[in-house]
């Protein structure tokens, strides 16, 4: 992925680390964009529900 409209500028309040496979999970789904902090805390959301969901199931 190339973040060609991002020089490193975007402030820390802006990123919320992320797994590499969540991270390319979360930008094909998404795309990207200039403040990705309420989609991306939605998803974490939604993959935590998931997770849980899962461990139900065991």
């Amino acid at each position: 992925m190339v973040y060609t409209a991002f020089d490193g500028t975007e402030p820390d309040s802006n990123l919320v680390a992320l797994c590499h496979d969540h991270h390319f999970q979360y930008h094909e789904q998404h795309g990207s964009s200039g403040n990705m902090n309420a989609t991306t805390l939605a998803f974490i959301d939604t993959q935590m529900q998931l997770l849980e969901f899962s461990a139900l199931q065991l």
